[in-house]
């Protein structure tokens, strides 16, 4: 049974792979490494499955496994892009508006976090990281740096200051 299941998602992979390629990269917004990596999932998911595959269920089965998949990618994103709205907005100081987020993808504003936070004097840099990455209060990165909890707090709003401007170049 299971051989008669392998052979029959294969044929259908083959026969429908670019109709699903398609589907899957129109559902991510034309990302098509990651709707190819959602397919191989997908099948791989089927073709491990012990339950029986019929011929006349395997399209519905195809899709709607895919289309799990597919919610699962965009969920995960949404989880980093709210991550990294958070990270922005506390390193800030303001909330970040959508249509900032909306130009840029996670990775692209953690390289243009990490490009500023390399520029910046390395003692704001690290207060920022800790506090920001880390998630470090004032307070416990004072008694870590050993350093008076008032220092580490202009540190932290001159750090903050400089991200804010840079994100104002960059948005302008």
């Amino acid at each position: 049974m299971e051989q008669r299941n392998s052979t029959l998602i294969a044929a259908y992979y083959d026969e429908h792979h670019k109709e699903l390629t398609d589907y899957a990269t129109r559902m991510l917004h034309g990302d098509v490494m990651t709707a190819e990596d959602a397919i191989h999932d997908t099948f791989l998911r089927l073709l491990v499955s012990h339950s029986p595959i019929m011929a006349n269920t395997l399209h519905a089965l195809v899709y709607t496994t895919l289309r799990n998949r597919l919610s699962d990618i965009w969920r995960h994103r949404q989880h980093q892009l709210a991550y990294h709205r958070q990270s922005l907005a506390t390193a800030t100081g303001q909330p970040i508006a959508d249509d900032v987020l909306a130009c840029c993808s996670a990775r692209q504003l953690d390289s243009l976090l990490e490009r500023k936070m390399a520029h910046m004097k390395p003692d704001l840099a690290k207060v920022l990281r800790m506090n920001i990455c880390d998630d470090k209060p004032v307070s416990e990165i004072s008694r870590e740096l050993a350093t008076n909890y008032k220092t580490i707090e202009n540190r932290l709003l001159k750090a903050r200051h400089e991200m804010r401007q840079y994100m104002r170049r960059l948005m302008a």
